[in-house]
């Protein structure tokens, strides 16, 4: 039976792996690897620059804040060569504090930036942009493409000069105009391939790729497997831990009553420290797989019914 189970969950897993579009952000920061493709993306987010060249180290690339505080991690950090930094997520989930993670991201990309020593003038030198493809439309206007930089709440043409810039894409948006150049992939992000768009092209032919090599589909597939495991463990224990507490409460009781009452809190009890053991768990094995800590607090905050600050705690 156990052995059926696995095999289950295993073709279910391999079904998700299958079926990962460029809007997963596992399989957007993979495909973004590839720089000349990451290079024509941001070409086409910010047409207006004429970006010819970037650098990245890595995908998932972390910056440190002053000491304990947070570090940040992105699915895209770059820069050209003129000192922009770009740095870019894939957001498919709606978690309502988009401007908060802006305006921490947009602060953090600073400390990566000045030495001990370095006066602030030399941030002038590096413009900064945050741009967050997402597949929902967080301002609600209906737009396909937001902008904001800071500016005089009087006189809307004089710009604070801070060099920060934050660009929101909204690939649900009704219309995107034939004259946006990052159009075909927002249609992408929706499951719309264009097949006459050699971008496009590229792209699917490197998802293909990608699914096809057994190793970046074990990765996905373990760390997959060992999160769920670690979810029914911990309730699985807990439960019948807590069945076992409220047989013995009951007993004590002495009458029927007491047991049906010790018994029902006992499951109560039970499945809310099999929770707990499911959050220790799984938390291990997020800050093992899981690059993105943001990711990580809200998949710890949706699954187990945590506050921002008890998951914080567990990832500790």
């Amino acid at each position: 039976m156990k052995r059926e189970t696995q095999l289950t969950q295993y073709e279910q897993l391999r079904k998700k792996w299958e079926s990962l579009g460029i809007a997963s952000d596992v399989m957007f920061g993979m495909v973004m690897q590839k720089k000349e493709l990451c290079l024509e993306l941001i070409q086409r987010a910010v047409p207006e620059l004429k970006v010819q060249k970037i650098e990245f180290h890595q995908h998932q690339y972390t910056i440190d804040g002053p000491l304990d505080s947070r570090g940040s991690r992105f699915d895209i950090y770059a820069r050209d060569d003129q000192g922009r930094i770009f740095m870019i997520e894939m957001q498919v989930a709606n978690h309502h504090n988009l401007p908060y993670r802006l305006r921490y991201y947009l602060r953090q990309s600073d400390f990566d930036i000045l030495n001990p020593g370095d006066g602030f003038e030399k941030l002038a030198a590096y413009p900064t942009y945050v741009i967050i493809f997402c597949d929902f439309d967080y301002y609600g206007k209906g737009r396909a493409r937001y902008q904001f930089e800071n500016r005089d709440s009087v006189d809307h043409d004089l710009k604070a000069g801070d060099g920060l810039h934050e660009i929101i894409f909204n690939a649900k948006a009704a219309v995107i105009h034939d004259k946006m150049k990052i159009k075909s992939f927002l249609q992408l992000m929706e499951n719309k391939v264009n097949s006459r768009d050699p971008f496009v092209v590229k792209i699917m032919e490197t998802m293909r790729e990608i699914k096809a090599d057994p190793e970046r589909r074990r990765s996905f597939m373990t760390y997959e497997m060992n999160l769920a495991d670690a979810r029914a463990a911990g309730r699985e224990r807990g439960l019948e831990e807590g069945m076992a507490e409220g047989r013995r409460e009951g007993m004590v009781e002495g009458h029927k009553q007491g047991m049906a009452e010790g018994h029902k809190q006992g499951i109560a009890e039970g499945r809310k420290e099999g929770l707990t053991e499911a959050a220790k768990k799984a938390a291990v094995i997020l800050k093992k797989y899981e690059p993105n800590h943001d990711e990580a607090v809200q998949t710890l905050m949706d699954q187990f019914d945590l506050s921002t600050a008890e998951a914080e705690a567990y990832l500790k």
